[in-house]
């Protein structure tokens, strides 16, 4: 089982600081908070600063163990949310430990995949891209700013599931088949956005009333801890799914597409 873990950072902007902002932390349970510079134009303080906050964030915070070792830290609310972390192996002064990524976009209806994984590609790590249905917004598919050469979100079926890649201006889409892992797919979305209306809470309300409402709902726990579990799984048998295959195959065609830009540039000039 997942524990619950309430965060609320306030910001702050007082004279005297230069500019700078101050980030003052609480949490429930309490805990250590951090302390010292986290950028350039921020640092986090243990007091909290006098006067109101120019603006407040939560995070709710479900941490823990799996059976196979596998360590669990999802972001049910934050900033980019809900995003599911997991993590195994040992940490070293040069090497983080192993990771994967379950990134839900809602706004965008898309689900971005990251794992860590030797001897894939030049990072080590694979990356995917997952969106559901036509309800896109490819404005800024293609290389992060412009809009999609090859998206015809008109043509997409309701139901269908397809991936995405761009490198540097070469494209390549590809649909998941129709069936079971599809079903899969469709149903994890539907619980995690059921995850996502059922943590929402008051933002007045302090980190503890907050946790202690996440926690008084045992049907909510259950369906956090189980899709927690589904995750899992797919992190331990990737290679085995269409999702793999299919982002597989769309960053070898983007790579081709890529070269034949090229190519195309070098003979215009």
């Amino acid at each position: 089982m997942l524990s619950i873990e309430a965060i609320r950072y306030s910001f702050f902007r007082p004279p005297g600081h230069g500019g700078r902002t101050l980030r003052f932390e609480e949490r429930s349970p309490e805990g250590p908070c951090e302390e010292g510079q986290l950028c350039i134009c921020t640092e986090a303080v243990r007091e909290r600063p006098p006067g109101f906050p120019v603006e407040v964030k939560q995070e709710i915070l479900a941490t823990g163990t799996l059976p196979d070792g596998l360590r669990a830290r999802h972001i049910l609310v934050g900033n980019y949310a809900p995003w599911f972390t997991f993590e195994w192996g040992e940490a070293t002064v040069r090497k983080q430990p192993e990771h994967a990524f379950f990134i839900f976009g809602r706004m965008n209806n898309c689900l971005r995949v990251e794992v860590t994984m030797p001897g894939y590609g030049p990072t080590n790590c694979f990356f995917g891209n997952l969106f559901f249905g036509p309800n896109v917004d490819t404005s800024k598919l293609m290389n992060h700013h412009m809009p999609s050469r090859i998206v015809k979100t008109a043509e997409i079926a309701p139901r269908r599931l397809w991936v995405h890649e761009c490198i540097f201006g070469g494209e390549a889409m590809s649909f998941l088949p129709d069936g079971k892992e599809a079903n899969f797919w469709w149903d994890l979305k539907g619980q995690v956005d059921a995850i996502a209306e059922g943590v929402k809470a008051d933002p007045k309300w302090s980190p503890e009333q907050t946790r202690l409402m996440v926690e008084a709902r045992p049907e909510l726990l259950g369906l956090i801890d189980q899709v927690s579990g589904l995750l899992a799984s797919v992190v331990r048998n990737l290679k085995t799914t269409e999702l793999f295959r299919e982002c597989y195959k769309v960053n070898r065609d983007a790579q081709r597409a890529m070269r034949d830009l090229d190519l195309q540039r070098r003979r215009n000039n």
